[in-house]
């Protein structure tokens, strides 16, 4: 272990000055908390993994919030994941997929290897911390990048949350969620400096019923630290008949008036919907940003989140 942690250190004194916070990196606490044992990758590249068939389904052996060491004979190799799925008709592979691979560096071909789970950690910059609150829009598919693009965009705040999106920085991002979800773990979320909150657009109930639950997250946050930062963003367009219920959720936030004393309403779906080809920026689906929709939106909401 210490041979690999030393190789890390020698790693990140060579990459560590890189332009981009879109990379991960391994540069704090590195625990193992189990072996997976010995991994069969019949094909794999930067972005994904198919195990091989003989391995069958094993999706339960990877996770979004710990890093994975693949030990192969010219050393270690560590990567995060986005995604994994299972092909029970046809291949009937494992797929795991949305990597990034410590300092970018892969291993140098397919083949069998021993993997390792681990509980990483990265050292704080800025020692001043913020949450990312919210549904699949805050991290999955190219909601991975949300983070790393704000600190390229000047954001000034380490990461902090329950969950680990595939750089290493923490949030409270949950695939599906709506208010009431967010409401119900909200115990869970840990005290910050600062929250950023964008949630509701799974709601599909009444844009009342929506307002009133993000009014009543707020709320509770401010309870958790009064003296933090509460950042309430507005919902982002959709490209599809629920784009009318999220323009109502909007102006019933945009005209709530004061919802804490450190709270403060970013009117970013109006920022995106005010983008004469908005529809552009979203995905196929109509409701994830594209990576250029991530990007516009980082340059924009940086320099609010003070």
């Amino acid at each position: 272990m210490r041979a690999i942690l030393t190789s890390l250190l020698l790693l990140m004194s060579l990459y560590g000055n890189a332009t981009s916070s879109c990379q991960l990196l391994i540069n704090g606490p590195n625990y193992l908390d189990h072996s997976i044992g010995s991994i069969k990758f019949a094909t794999f590249n930067s972005s994904f993994i198919w195990l091989d068939a003989s391995m069958g389904d094993r999706t339960a052996s990877f996770n979004t919030n710990m890093d994975y060491e693949v030990v192969t004979g010219a050393g270690s190799y560590y990567f995060r994941l986005n995604g994994e799925a299972y092909n029970p008709t046809g291949t009937n592979q494992t797929y795991i997929y949305d990597l990034a691979w410590a300092f970018n560096m892969v291993p140098p071909a397919a083949g069998t290897y021993v993997v390792n789970a681990y509980n990483s950690t990265q050292n704080p910059v800025f020692y001043r911390y913020i949450d990312t609150i919210g549904d699949s829009i805050t991290w999955w598919q190219q909601g991975r990048f949300f983070r790393c693009l704000m600190r390229d965009s000047g954001l000034h705040y380490d990461f902090k949350g329950t969950q680990t999106d595939v750089f290493g920085f923490n949030h409270d991002g949950e695939g599906g969620d709506t208010t009431t979800d967010v409401l119900a773990r909200m115990a869970s979320i840990p005290v910050s400096d600062a929250y950023f909150v964008l949630i509701g657009t799974n709601d599909h109930t009444t844009a009342a019923a929506t307002a009133t639950n993000i009014a009543t997250i707020s709320t509770q946050l401010s309870v958790k630290n009064p003296c933090a930062k509460i950042y309430i963003s507005t919902l982002l367009p959709r490209n599809d008949t629920y784009n009318t219920l999220n323009q109502s959720i909007n102006a019933l936030l945009l005209s709530h008036g004061s919802f804490c004393n450190n709270c403060t309403v970013i009117d970013t779906g109006g920022y995106l919907y005010s983008q004469s080809n908005w529809a552009t920026y979203l995905d196929a689906g109509g409701i994830h940003p594209t990576y250029a929709g991530y990007q516009l939106l980082a340059a924009y909401l940086a320099p609010l989140l003070i």
